[in-house]
């Protein structure tokens, strides 16, 4: 695995050929004929970045609309307008486009949540909420969590999945679970506010960079996805469990699912020998598009490839980064404590027993 460059541009949008935005065109004549009014999140990114019928499509919010609509379904029109339908339909069932997602149940460190929900108008959520609880019972076994945003001024995700006791989260899930409800589904409503609060916080860095209060490089489009850190530090080989790594594929395909394109890149870092090796066995069952996003690093490496998406003033001081977080930079991680009675993989691919 070759060692990453410094700080190089990475594309957050496609070259928009004039077939690209003639496709763009159509979709969004199909949508205005349908749509009246137009679908409620888009209403919604109209009013915190209104921008001009004319402007290009990556910096126009109803275009860009259309835009990651069509890049889930590889261009096809129909494909993206059905895709499209299916979306509106779902987040008007689970009225994601109405419900209070600030202050957050998760980890949350870089914004003041209190001035994000002032600045978007909206209504503080209030406390002890189901998702409350059932966030309390796992993070203990499961720490993730939101962590300033990355060179492009896009919310980043922690995901600290080489640390997870996957037997006690899978526990506690069934324990959450309301009568005939799965623990796949437990788990997806903890997401669901996860993508809601990065949505929010996206929607806030559009409005701070429009206000030149926000010092990144988001010139190139608007701001609408999440850059995801995934952190294999610990990993072992118990991980490998059929009912873990099927709460897993469940979430990703909720996620490709219900969330088109809200992913900008997924950083894996404290990548073994091992996992990699892993990797390119299983990385074909993923999807292209999900494939292009994914870059590993081996734990000597690791501190590269963050800062080459993020500034290292934001990166978290366990990966050699100048961040220390007052109450840690993600709630419930300890660095310092590996999993108990396990057997962990080095970045060698070599086991060794824990106690």
């Amino acid at each position: 695995m070759s060692t990453v460059a410094s700080a190089p541009r990475h594309r957050r949008y496609v070259d928009m050929t004039p077939e690209r935005e003639q496709k763009i065109t159509q979709l969004v004549q199909l949508m205005k004929q349908t749509y009246d009014p137009l679908p409620q999140q888009l209403q919604i990114l109209l009013r915190y970045s209104p921008t001009p019928e004319d402007a290009p499509t990556p910096r126009n919010t109803t275009r860009s609309y259309c835009y990651y609509a069509l890049i889930s379904c590889d261009w096809d029109v129909q494909k993206a307008f059905e895709g499209m339908k299916r979306n509106v339909e779902y987040r008007l069932q689970c009225h994601l486009d109405e419900r209070s997602e600030l202050p957050s149940a998760i980890s949350i460190r870089g914004w003041d949540q209190v001035e994000v929900v002032r600045a978007l108008g909206k209504e503080l959520r209030a406390g002890n909420q189901r998702v409350d609880q059932i966030v309390a019972g796992i993070e203990y076994y499961f720490s993730f969590g939101l962590h300033y945003w990355d060179r492009y001024g896009q919310p980043v995700f922690y995901l600290m999945l080489g640390s997870v006791d996957e037997k006690n989260l899978l526990k506690k899930l069934k324990e959450a679970a309301n009568v005939g409800q799965s623990a796949d589904a437990v788990m997806w409503e903890v997401l669901q506010h996860v993508l809601g609060s990065g949505e929010w916080l996206a929607y806030y860095q559009q409005m701070q960079y429009d206000a030149a209060k926000l010092k990144v490089d988001a010139s190139e489009g608007l701001i609408r996805a999440t850059t995801i850190v995934v952190d294999l530090k610990g990993l072992t080989y118990k991980m490998i469990w059929k009912p873990a790594i099927d709460l897993l594929l469940f979430c990703l395909r909720e996620l490709l699912d219900h969330y088109p394109q809200c992913i900008h890149q997924i950083l894996v870092v404290n990548a073994s020998s091992a996992v990699t090796l892993i990797y390119s066995l299983i990385r074909k069952a993923l999807p292209d598009t999900v494939q292009a996003k994914i870059r590993m690093a081996r734990p000597s490496e690791s501190l590269a490839l963050l800062t080459e998406y993020i500034e290292a003033q934001y990166v978290p001081y366990f990966y050699g980064g100048a961040c220390h977080c007052e109450d840690g930079c993600v709630r419930s991680y300890n660095p310092k404590s590996p999993a108990k009675g396990t057997v962990t993989v080095d970045q060698d691919g070599a086991s060794s027993a824990t106690e």
